[in-house]
């Protein structure tokens, strides 16, 4: 939802409409996240080589088709998502669909070298279509987001996909969160008006909720995919982004936390790795934390800046 929220204001504010633009718009999404991830990339490799050769042995079972893909996807992020819809068999190592990943022996997803990176695959496919979605009117944008809603609860009822990765990861049907964030966006200065609360007390409330969204009693109907206590959730965050962005909008060091976000859930593993590698147990937890953080402001002061404003200087160039 954020990310719908962000990518249409983007669209509208920075990007002209036209295949020059959407050139554009995709090449600066490209650059915002492939510079960091191929940095953890490459260090991951790295580790692999050195802790986990056993990786390696296992990836020359796989077919050569199957290996390209696998090649491909962990360089490019597409279809990382995909890798949780297919299996690999044993015996030639070629890949075939299954509506449980965790039933292929050896999971196709041991084979990413960034697992976390499955929800960029479908972000990527999110910037892939977001430029003519935004075209729409609001009456389509709705239609589509019926489609989705309806979509999952016939996978989810009547043929029974229940589980992950189609409760999770299955692109038409997580789009509807994305399409709720460019109808956010569009509804941005009619929510404002409408509720006018404090930002602070409706922060508040929203990390409340979160905080204590597992403690709570969950009321669930058999055919819905949806609890009531995540459509609460849903509906919270749409009111509530259009309000708190324009409270923080200005506000530095809030920025510069949303820097972090990218390069800290694009790290977490490999610290994690490294930190299992080396073999303290005693504060794992915290290390991995404090490790991930200041890994992260590394990557945003020394990978992530320099690219921005390279990304920015191209917006620039094309205005003029």
């Amino acid at each position: 939802m954020i990310s719908g929220f962000y990518m249409s204001m983007v669209l509208q504010s920075k990007y002209e409409l036209s295949i020059k633009g959407y050139k554009l718009f995709i090449t600066n999404r490209l650059l915002r996240l492939y510079p960091v991830y191929w940095i953890v990339l490459v260090l991951t490799l790295v580790g692999f080589l050195l802790y986990k050769s056993y990786f390696f042995a296992e990836f020359s079972n796989l077919s050569f088709l199957t290996s390209l893909f696998m090649i491909f996807t962990n360089l490019f992020l597409f279809f990382q998502d995909i890798v949780l819809f297919l299996g690999v068999t044993s015996d030639n190592g070629n890949l075939y669909f299954t509506t449980n990943f965790q039933l292929s022996s050896p999971p196709l997803f041991h084979f990413l070298l960034v697992p976390q990176g499955w929800s960029l695959g479908i972000e990527l496919l999110f910037y892939v279509t977001v430029p003519f979605i935004v075209k729409l009117k609001s009456n389509r944008i709705l239609a589509l987001i019926t489609f989705s809603l309806l979509l999952r609860l016939v996978l989810y009822s009547v043929f029974n996909l229940n589980v992950d990765p189609w409760t999770y990861r299955f692109f038409p049907n997580e789009i509807i969160f994305f399409l709720l964030g460019i109808m956010s966006q569009r509804n941005s200065n009619r929510i404002i008006s409408v509720f006018k609360p404090n930002p602070i007390y409706l922060q508040s409330l929203l990390l409340a909720y979160v905080f204590f969204y597992f403690r709570l009693p969950e009321f669930k109907m058999s055919f819905s995919p949806f609890s009531f206590n995540s459509t609460l959730l849903f509906f919270m965050v749409y009111f509530s982004i259009p309000i708190l962005f324009n409270f923080y909008k200005n506000i530095k060091w809030d920025r510069y936390i949303g820097e972090l976000s990218f390069p800290i859930y694009i790290s977490h593993m490999l610290i994690l790795y490294i930190v299992k590698a080396i073999g303290n147990e005693s504060f794992e937890s915290e290390i991995v934390i404090v490790g991930t953080i200041i890994f992260s402001i590394f990557l945003v002061h020394f990978i992530s800046n320099p690219v921005e404003r390279f990304r920015q200087n191209r917006i620039q160039q094309k205005s003029n």
